[in-house]
């Protein structure tokens, strides 16, 4: 009797963690990113309305210069056109309020912060899945995340997107500049947990700029030798009134405070010029200014978690709500 309901307790044991396993991968799924790329949720648009669906086609048709019927027809079998159509019916059917924002001469409808409604499916699958991880050291957690952040058209990032793909449209090049459509506030209310911040020096302040990836030699030592602290990295930061780092500190400190059980993670998509201006103080300043001992530091790492690496609930414990 002892053997068989041990076997049956053994049965029991491994039905309930592959249900709990099952549970957390459907979880997964549910979270895409919340990309301009990807619908959240879903990045085959099954979460649109015909209508949605119906009216990007229609933008997407005009942008190509063809009737709905080629447009249709091209939906099944190019690719492009279909990513193509992701972006905008994504983008059009977030719903949110709208304010009309310019830059440039440049104009586009975007969402106001805090104003994207989260549906109450995804935020209790995404509640359940951060509950599952709560004691797991956080080097082994999954978590919904961003690339690029605060690279969102919310603050004015892309807004001649549309413009360009205008000009563009006879070479069927599409420029798409903006990595994210909503701003770090509603990208956390929707369960984003971790942000990658790209962050260069650029009008004498750290922003928030999408560049990187260029390295052109003679003009950087060109600029080294005229002391001037810009690069080719640099590239791609035109807008001298692009969000500072410290105005992204402060959004998501006033996240913080209205969420204060919440752990986020911040991974800086920097550069070696940082480091070659002096500038890398700047950051570390920013982030003891605004959150203050709610960040872990390598020093107390060190000295609570020597050899291994503190769980969300550990963090907590220590009053920690932050890595960076």
């Amino acid at each position: 009797l002892r053997g068989t309901m041990a076997s049956t307790f053994a049965h029991s044991h491994r039905l309930s963690v592959f249900v709990l396993y099952l549970a957390f991968v459907c979880c997964t799924l549910v979270v895409a990113s919340v990309d301009g790329r990807h619908s959240v949720g879903n990045p085959q648009l099954r979460n649109l309305t015909r209508t949605q669906i119906k009216d990007a086609l229609h933008t997407v048709a005009q942008r190509h210069g063809i009737d709905m019927v080629a447009a249709s027809q091209k939906l099944k079998a190019d690719p492009n056109f279909q990513n193509d159509l992701q972006i905008h019916a994504w983008a059009d059917s977030v719903p949110c309020r709208r304010k009309r924002m310019c830059a440039f001469e440049f104009c586009a409808d975007v969402c106001m912060l805090g104003s994207v409604v989260v549906d109450p499916w995804m935020k209790y699958a995404l509640d359940m899945q951060l509950a599952l991880q709560q004691d797991v050291p956080i080097n082994y957690i999954v978590l919904p995340a961003t690339h690029n952040s605060a690279i969102t058209k919310a603050t004015g990032v892309g807004l001649a997107e549309d413009d360009l793909n205008d000009l563009f449209n006879d070479i069927d090049v599409w420029v798409y500049i903006a990595n994210q459509q909503i701003t770090l506030s509603d990208q956390m209310n929707l369960g984003i947990r971790h942000m990658e911040l790209d962050i260069h020096w650029f009008a004498d302040a750290i922003r928030m700029c999408h560049a990187g990836g260029v390295h052109e030699q003679y003009l950087d030592e060109l600029m080294r030798e005229l002391g001037i602290d810009w690069d080719t990295e640099t590239l791609g930061c035109f807008n001298d009134q692009a969000v500072t780092l410290n105005a992204t500190f402060q959004e998501i400190k006033n996240w913080m405070n209205k969420n204060p059980n919440e752990v986020l993670f911040f991974y800086f998509d920097d550069q070696p010029d940082l480091q070659e201006w002096g500038k890398v103080h700047l950051i570390i300043e920013g982030i003891n200014y605004n959150f203050g001992d709610l960040v872990l530091t390598p020093p107390q790492k060190a000295k609570y978690f020597p050899k291994r690496w503190p769980s969300m609930n550990e963090l907590r414990a220590l009053g920690k709500h932050g890595i960076a």
